[in-house]
């Protein structure tokens, strides 16, 4: 783990990250998009790579909150709520993800 994360993160996500991080990989990013979720801690950015994993970070101290394995609708709902279309091979990867429980981690 590279990034500077959330106390969060590091107490709640370590086996997670460690899985991606050894296993499927991070990959490159994609999209990012900025989400306002009505956290009491501000905005979210989400980062989309091309292994099907966003990478959601607070958007005033840019440190990793979280890293999902996405499912195919996760990926449809941020590209929907943002007025874009996911690329359909990352639909595609997301599902394969899914089938082999990646996203139960």
């Amino acid at each position: 783990m590279t990034e500077e994360t959330s106390l969060h993160y590091v107490n709640d996500r370590r086996a997670r990250d460690d899985f991606i991080e050894h296993t499927l990989g991070v990959g490159a990013v994609i999209d990012i998009f900025s989400c306002d979720r009505g956290h009491t801690k501000g905005i979210e950015i989400h980062e989309v790579t091309d292994t099907g994993v966003i990478v959601i970070k607070n958007g005033v101290t840019h440190k990793v909150v979280t890293k999902l394995i996405a499912r195919p609708e996760q990926i449809r709902k941020l590209y929907r709520e943002n007025s874009k279309e996911p690329p359909s091979w990352l639909i595609k990867k997301a599902y394969k993800n899914n089938a082999k429980r990646y996203n139960d981690i």
